[in-house]
């Protein structure tokens, strides 16, 4: 897996590729690939994933959400992360036929954001699965994320 060179993210693949909770979240997400492949909106493939993590008990938190303030004042719209797993890692879900790159730091504004370290990037979007594992390299105190 390549690395990432967006600041303060590493990729996990030497380190997470056999981690326990990132591969029952990524065998779940090969599954409804399986099934749908590619070709739909992403709203479709975040509640098969849904449907499929609750099927294999895996713990879970859709849609979470938290607010910049800017001068003691909530900011909208509000951040949201599509999952955070585990109460631990964020995943977020694509279908594009291809990374931008920004997806990379807009899941680095979300690990600031919620205060964790690690995320997935699961792309329903083409042909075969694609996934990024990401990491924080250290915990952030900062309470503003980069433009998202």
């Amino acid at each position: 897996m390549e690395k990432h060179s967006c600041l303060n993210l590493v990729s996990y693949s030497s380190y997470l590729e056999y981690d326990s909770e990132f591969a029952a979240i990524i065998a779940a997400a090969v599954l409804v690939h399986a099934a749908l492949g590619c070709g739909y909106q992403q709203g479709l493939y975040q509640e098969a994933l849904e449907l499929e993590f609750k099927a294999v008990s895996l713990p879970y938190e859709r849609d979470k959400m938290f607010s910049l303030l800017y001068r003691d004042q909530p900011l909208r719209p509000y951040c949201r992360a599509d999952f955070i797993c585990y109460g631990a890692i964020v995943v977020e879900v694509l279908a594009q036929a291809a990374y931008s790159g920004r997806e990379e730091s807009q899941v680095l504004s979300l690990l600031r954001g919620f205060g964790l370290r690690q995320a997935l990037l699961l792309n329903f979007g083409t042909a075969q699965l694609q996934y990024k594992q990401l990491a924080q390299q250290q915990a952030l105190t900062q309470k503003k994320p980069c433009n998202t």
